[in-house]
């Protein structure tokens, strides 16, 4: 199964701090986001020190509801942020998914202008091979 599926992606609870690595300040963030739509849950996101100020790195797991599925997976986030804009790609990482989201792939890509509510269209695919036996 194959989808296009959109929620509204909200940024909740962040926590931000600097840390000086090779005599250069870099961010750390972790933050909530809450996905509300045909994608409804929770992720837990934490970024970790990339070097360059403009490049954000981070790891997400989100806990929730697809439809009728539920369970959880991890998302990998990458990108970068500008002083007006910034673009992430978050990629569910193989393997991760668990209960109903066994055999979960896809990806969403962001465009964000210093709001902290996007909406997002997910690009999800489950390889039934690999999904659970009713």
């Amino acid at each position: 199964m194959q989808a296009t599926l959109s929620a509204l992606l909200t940024v909740k609870s962040k926590i931000l701090k600097s840390l000086m690595i090779d005599g250069q300040e870099c961010s750390q963030a972790s933050y909530v986001c809450l996905y509300e739509g045909e994608i409804h849950g929770t992720g837990i996101v934490a970024t970790l020190p990339f070097g360059i100020e403009e490049q954000i790195y981070g790891i997400e797991r989100f806990s929730g509801n697809i439809g009728e599925k539920s369970g959880t997976f991890v998302l990998e986030n990458y990108g970068y942020s500008e002083i007006e804009e910034g673009k992430t790609i978050k990629k569910i990482v193989p393997g991760s998914g668990t209960n109903d989201f066994l055999g979960i792939k896809g990806d969403i890509t962001l465009v964000s202008a210093k709001d902290k509510k996007v909406n997002i269209a997910v690009q999800l695919e489950f390889d039934t091979k690999l999904t659970k036996e009713d």
